[in-house]
């Protein structure tokens, strides 16, 4: 019985040293590849969309954040669609949020001297803006259904009791963004460049929401390159940088052909 118990005391402490490890912060993504690297060959075709569609399928699913699982109720019902269900890029974004090169040199939080803004712009479920909170920022999280922006705060209100750094707004990209109170520290949007009629709009926010000190990171899902690539070049001439992380950061099940976090910054005027 003596030896049992020991057993089980090395499983317990062999798992806590396993969940330690997950969670500690690991190396800082360095964003070094250019528009040109990205797309100088084809991309493979892909059957993956960029979302599990069992996980989807879930009326709740579990995400680990690195700093603790949020629950996360889903819902496609009504005019929700695929934006209210947890999409690999989502997930890819919270993995890795304590790797990007900010974050990293606080051990894997914003900057702790003052709290700084995050624009979390198609929100979704809210996992993304809920996970930059639990990293030490002022959140706003932002859609242009009201049914999602009720999703995102049905996950907000089941995640934390106190989550007064965390506002939620209605935006429709293109639209007058002054009651969202910009410029933002960071901005991130997370795979939002699928439907390419409204990638112009998309711009146009991504300008008015930002300054020249602003960090924007979109988390790519690569699908066809013809109506993305514009996209991005176009983005060089309205920031300094326009840089993309490398390929084999992302798990191979979430990258399908590829998943990228792409880090905007030096905004001109």
């Amino acid at each position: 019985m003596a030896q049992m118990q020991s057993l089980d005391e090395r499983k317990k402490a062999q798992l806590k040293a396993w969940f330690a490890s997950a969670r500690r912060v690991k190396n800082e993504i360095k964003f070094e590849l250019d528009v040109d690297d990205i797309f100088r060959e084809s991309a493979e075709k892909s059957g993956s969309l960029g979302i599990d569609f069992v996980i989807a399928r879930k009326s709740v699913t579990k995400v680990e954040t690195g700093i603790r699982i949020l629950s996360l109720a889903q819902s496609m019902e009504n005019e929700n669609g695929l934006g209210g269900v947890v999409w690999h890029c989502g997930r890819a974004t919270c993995k890795l949020m304590s790797q990007l090169p900010e974050l990293y040199k606080n051990n894997g939080y914003f900057q702790h001297d003052r709290k700084q803004r995050v624009l979390d712009l198609g929100c979704g479920t809210g996992l993304v803006g809920m996970t930059a909170f639990l990293r030490g920022a002022d959140v706003t999280l932002t859609d242009y259904l009201p049914s999602l922006i009720d999703l995102t705060i049905t996950n907000i209100q089941s995640n934390f009791e106190q989550a007064a750094s965390i506002q939620t707004k209605l935006y429709k990209w293109g639209e007058d963004a002054q009651h969202l109170d910009p410029p933002f520290d960071f901005i991130f949007a997370s795979d939002c460049l699928y439907d390419y009629k409204a990638l112009p709009d998309l711009l146009t926010t991504l300008l008015a929401v930002s300054d020249a000190t602003s960090v924007i990171y979109l988390t790519y899902k690569r699908r066809i390159d013809d109506r993305e690539r514009p996209f991005f070049i176009q983005l060089q001439s309205f920031f300094d940088h326009v840089k993309f992380s490398p390929p084999d950061i992302v798990q191979p099940d979430w990258r399908g052909s590829g998943l990228f976090f792409c880090r905007l910054s030096g905004r001109r005027k």
